[in-house]
């Protein structure tokens, strides 16, 4: 495919082009430094969206955002716009995106597999390398994002910074907190005639759940790593009494990472808990990622 720069000069809309309301969001987006683009190959092309880095004429660090899974990701997409604003304030050039079978990329939901989800980080990185003209990489990930991320790391070594925000440690455990979450969902709702619990799940939370994935979260253990991610690694945890981050930050210490861990209590805005934690912004946690890839 083209070069990102290419790409995006050549697929910006002139004005003629534009309806007024159009016209009106595109300046909103190129007022906050947002610029959507696809990459990836042909055949599975991705959504990316770039926030270039403010202040510089060419920032030379790159940051790479990766979503959760399923509705975790719906529930947790403000948090990660306004990282990714807060991360490009802070002078980082910086590229979230859709992994394949999700929100605005190509495919559908039962194609999406772990393994292709990594190629797509891995293509992700590719893109914000170039976008800051070689700049050095890191990765943030935000709960099976936040896995994904450090599992991306043992596929390269160049990654600077790797910040795991609320990872999923565990995948058993992970997967049984979707179930008991969907389970409570159903009851709280009529059932169709014929309606049967299926087990194993195909579907959690409105979100397929396929073999692959199934395979994935019932074999993942994160505290089994022996070598260190990354050059240096943040774990933060939101909440006072979760006590897996730090198990694995511990765990990477004692495999020789560099980690730096950090409780920042705040709204879980991946979870469903009611309407007002939903709305809010978990402002603690996003400063103190910004602040540590910033240093």
């Amino acid at each position: 495919m083209r070069a990102l720069s290419e790409r995006l000069e050549s697929d910006r809309p002139t004005i003629d082009s534009l309806s007024r309301g159009t016209l009106d969001s595109a300046l909103r987006r190129s007022l906050h430094g947002m610029r959507p683009f696809y990459f990836g190959s042909a055949g599975k092309p991705l959504l990316g969206l770039l926030h270039a880095a403010a202040g510089t004429s060419g920032s030379r660090r790159a940051v790479v955002v990766c979503p959760p899974f399923g509705p975790e990701y719906m529930r947790a997409y403000r948090a990660l716009r306004e990282l990714s604003h807060r991360l490009a304030a802070e002078g980082l050039c910086t590229v979230r995106f859709d992994y394949y079978g999700t929100g605005d990329s190509s495919g559908r939901e039962e194609e999406g597999t772990p393994e292709q989800w990594l190629d797509d980080i891995e293509a992700a990185l590719v893109e914000a390398q170039e976008a800051s003209g070689g700049g050095i990489l890191s990765i943030v990930g935000l709960r099976l994002g936040a896995t994904l991320a450090m599992l991306a790391c043992r596929r390269r070594a160049d990654i600077d910074r790797l910040v795991l925000w609320d990872p999923v440690v565990v995948g058993r455990t992970y997967l049984a907190e979707l179930v008991e979450r969907h389970n409570a969902l159903v009851a709280e709702r009529p059932r169709p005639r014929g309606y049967r619990v299926s087990e194993p799940p195909t579907e959690l939370l409105g979100t397929p759940v396929t073999p692959a994935v199934l395979s994935f979260l019932e074999s993942l253990d994160l505290l089994r790593f022996e070598q260190p991610p990354a050059a240096r690694t943040c774990v933060i945890s939101s909440s006072d009494d979760e006590h897996a981050s730090e198990d694995l930050a511990r765990r990477l210490r004692e495999a020789g990472a560099d980690v730096h861990f950090e409780r920042r209590p705040g709204p879980r805005v991946w979870l469903k808990e009611d309407d007002v934690i939903r709305a809010l912004v978990p402002h603690a946690a996003i400063g103190t990622i910004a602040s540590w890839l910033a240093q």
